[in-house]
């Protein structure tokens, strides 16, 4: 079919060296995923950000790769998991370049951070996203993620 399975694309994924050229293209994709999301174009501040969180190891991201191209990228963040005296992680962002969009990317991005997940003796993958993104809901569920009804999500926004 034609659904989000179909992967004509050969595709790579593999973490991204925080110390290569591979952050630069990283921070252009990750501004374009801002701006996918309604934020106001900053490519420095993006860059600047992206380049923090990779070097701090705070965010370890993942390419996607056709080619010598970066399509796509995913960020998690391993949480300290206390009631299984364990790691969780948590997939932060996944994005991939619109241009090729719906050929496989973001599943092999995910399947590629679950088994990452799983080798690194995770006990899960947690991930977040809005309610009305049917895209996503469905590639997760077709990647085995269930809504979790036990736990409610709540924020404070303190930003002033």
């Amino acid at each position: 079919g034609s659904g989000l399975c179909s992967s004509v694309l050969t595709v790579v994924c593999r973490p991204v060296d925080p110390m290569s050229d591979a952050v630069a293209e990283l921070a252009s994709l990750f501004e374009l995923y801002r701006i996918h999301y309604g934020q106001s174009p900053s490519p420095a501040a993006t860059r600047a950000w992206v380049g923090e969180m990779a070097d701090s190891g705070e965010l370890e991201f993942y390419g996607a790769y056709h080619g010598p191209r970066m399509v796509g990228f995913a960020a998690i963040h391993q949480v300290p998991a206390s009631l299984g005296l364990g790691r969780f992680w948590q997939l932060r962002d996944l994005f991939a370049d619109p241009a090729v969009r719906r050929q496989g990317i973001a599943r092999r991005l995910v399947e590629t951070i679950q088994q990452a997940a799983s080798d690194a003796g995770a006990l899960r993958l947690s991930l977040q996203t809005q309610p009305d993104n049917a895209a996503a809901l469905a590639l997760y569920r077709q990647c085995g993620f269930t809504i979790n009804a036990d736990l409610a999500t709540l924020s404070l926004n303190i930003a002033r």
